[in-house]
């Protein structure tokens, strides 16, 4: 499932395979990254004033093909800092415990890699960012998966997901209630969706007024896996000898797993299982007699609430109108926000409930009708939503991620195991390759010109870089004629 409409997808891929390779078709000239130090750690840097130096994440989103080496050591090593592991430790399954050494482990997205555009600026606006700040592959954002339980956790079917996601643990329900109340609207939590406050708000204030320093899961199957293999978890020593006896063989619905703690904060994991949910059920009741009857009974009640929380704050999110002064990408201040209009807003799920593309949503090719741009009625019954202005003002350094990052792999920012920390939302270093960028302009002129080469068209061709000619259909006269500007496009 899963990068965006404009690139190839990253979040798959082995733990020791840095280099990308197109079997099917000729490549451009591949990408350098110009980083200082080649495979560097990524510091953000903001002076007093909060003004962009070296090092901060730059106001563009990524687009690189696959994780740098540097992204994946600080992943690798955001995962033993919460385990409380070693630095220098291999990677190992977030899940099964297993190493690198024992099993092919993957980097893996929770927001997908390929989330549409719109939807990326909606989660922008919503999370309080600049238009063009939010980087997929933030450490924050993926996750070590063994291949087995990367696959499933993508998988889907039919545009549907057929595998699994994770749901915060039941202690989270003061905090999610909170985030439903500010993004959805209302005091009660409702088993439909569709209803957006198109609110702006700082994360880290739900996660500070919380103390969520950690971040707990379980892990939910969806009914396509009642028949998969089971889930293998190492409960022995990970630096030790293998013990096969120590191996725990856990069954659907795994209700015998432990909780998980993650360095993925919820907002992540609200997406990703939002969207899973969005398109089993639209914007209709979750249909947990069916899909969930492991969570059925009082033992399931508060379950069954996060997971309409997710969905329903999911939906608000792509929902969102971001303000036509914000996406210039200036400096913005929410204080000076256009006043609150009646600009009716509406969920559906189309003739399809979305799929990894342009549908909706959020996800791949083909996916269904987006909820987000669809008008009349809602179908499935759901609310509309309605537009607020907020009131809350920002400083320029809070719209981007700019506060001390996660531990890096040298070490030098460890903690104690008792030491809680303030959420950190730190981004990686963006960068761009003007070389690679001229290379892949010279590679696609020279393939435009050995395709029309002697086609006999009667129509110039236009050479990327240069100046496009007028060109005019058969029967018209130059002379007579106005003429209208061609637009060349890479």
């Amino acid at each position: 499932m899963s990068n965006r409409s404009s690139t190839r997808r990253s979040d798959t891929q082995p733990f020791n395979a840095d280099a990308y390779l197109d079997l099917e078709s000729t490549p451009p000239p591949p990408r350098k990254r110009t980083l200082n130090d080649d495979d560097d750690d990524y510091h953000l840097t903001v002076d007093a004033q909060g003004t962009s130096r070296k090092g901060e994440t730059p106001k563009k989103r990524k687009v690189a093909s696959s994780l740098a080496s540097y992204a994946k050591r600080n992943v690798v090593q955001a995962v033993a800092t919460v385990r409380g592991a070693s630095v220098g430790d291999p990677a190992q399954c977030v899940v099964s415990r297993a190493s690198e050494q024992r099993m092919v482990i993957e980097f893996s997205h929770v927001m997908s890699g390929s989330t549409p555009l719109d939807h990326m600026a909606c989660f922008e606006w919503s999370w309080g960012m600049q238009y063009r700040s939010l980087n997929a592959d933030t450490r924050l954002n993926v996750q070590t998966l063994g291949i087995d339980l990367h696959r499933l956790f993508d998988a889907t079917k039919d545009s549907k997901p057929t595998g699994w996601f994770w749901i915060p643990t039941d202690d989270n329900l003061a905090l999610l209630t909170v985030m439903h109340s500010e993004y959805v609207g209302g005091e009660a939590v409702t088993d439909k969706a569709g209803m957006t406050e198109n609110k702006r708000c700082d994360l880290k204030d739900f996660y500070n007024k919380y103390k969520s320093t950690k971040f707990t899961y379980r892990l939910i199957p969806l009914p396509e896996m009642n028949e998969s293999w089971s889930v293998r978890r190492y409960n022995g020593e990970l630096h030790g000898p293998l013990h096969p006896d120590l191996i725990q063989n856990s069954i659907y619905p795994f209700s015998d797993l432990p909780n998980f703690e993650l360095h993925i904060p919820y907002h992540f994991v609200i997406v990703n299982t939002g969207k899973k949910l969005f398109q089993i059920c639209g914007l209709d009741k979750i249909n947990f007699a069916r899909d969930f009857p492991f969570l059925q009974g009082p033992q399931g009640s508060l379950t069954r609430t996060i997971m309409l929380i997710l969905r329903n704050i999911y939906v608000a999110w792509t929902l969102a109108m971001p303000d036509r002064k914000w996406l210039t990408g200036e400096p913005y201040n929410d204080a000076n926000q256009e006043p609150p209009i009646d600009h009716r807003r509406q969920g559906g799920t189309g003739s399809d409930s979305g799929g990894q593309g342009k549908g909706g949503p959020s996800g791949s090719k083909g996916g269904g009708t987006q909820a987000r741009s669809m008008g009349g009625a809602a179908p499935s019954g759901g609310q509309i939503g309605r537009r607020r202005a907020t009131a809350k003002s920002l400083t320029p350094w809070d719209s981007a991620s700019c506060v001390e990052p996660l531990e890096l792999v040298d070490g030098t920012q460890r903690r104690s195991d008792d030491e809680d920390e303030p959420f950190v939302d730190d981004e990686e270093e963006e960068y761009e390759d003007e070389e690679f960028f001229n290379g892949l302009k010279q590679w696609v002129a020279n393939v435009w010109s050995a395709t029309r080469r002697g086609t006999g068209s009667d129509s110039e061709g236009t050479m990327v870089g240069e100046a496009a000619g007028p060109a005019f259909s058969k029967g018209v006269d130059a002379t007579t004629s106005p003429l209208t500007p061609l637009l060349s496009v890479l």
